[in-house]
């Protein structure tokens, strides 16, 4: 199984909705970071983190825009996440708004298991599209600038797709 695979594997079980799924992916030790969770999470708080999610976003998809595999076991994988805020979140009542989020992840594989994933997206215009009113679709600009050096093998990546 390819880095790829295994990446892909790890957003078939988030789009199952399946916390124990989305821990399984992981290697012994993994870690997941994002800007709802900079301290990093491990082992069964994943799980934890992603129940919480779907228990605000019941109907929480990820939508695969592309992988790019750096060669060194790390996939670059940008994405778009669909939702609508059913649930309380973050401390917040549920609104009933439904929300597009672009993002992106760094999935490093270490065998056919993730070893780590750092996910990056605007945390503020999660927080305005959850409030946001109505069921109407609340489409996010993408506001996190990664500044890649062309030697890093992640900025290669996507340099070459953009070509």
């Amino acid at each position: 199984m390819d880095a790829t695979d295994v990446a892909q594997r790890y957003f078939d079980a988030w789009n199952r909705r399946d916390p124990g799924a989305i821990f399984a992916t992981f290697a012994e030790g993994g870690t997941y970071t994002d800007p709802n969770a900079p301290e990093g999470l491990s082992d069964r708080a994943i799980a934890e983190y992603a129940a919480g999610l779907f228990a605000a976003f019941p109907d929480l998809t990820f939508d695969v825009l592309d992988h790019n595999a750096t060669g060194d076991g790390t996939v670059a994988t940008r994405w778009l996440m669909r939702g609508t805020n059913t649930g309380p979140f973050r401390g917040n009542p549920p609104t009933g708004a439904t929300v597009a989020l672009p993002g992106a992840d760094f999935i490093a594989v270490e065998g056919d298991k993730v070893r780590s994933v750092e996910g990056y997206f605007d945390r503020a215009d999660l927080r305005r599209a959850a409030r946001a009113a109505g069921d109407r679709a609340a489409p996010l600009r993408w506001a996190v600038f990664l500044r890649l050096r062309r030697s890093h093998p992640v900025g290669q990546a996507f340099e070459a797709q953009s070509r």
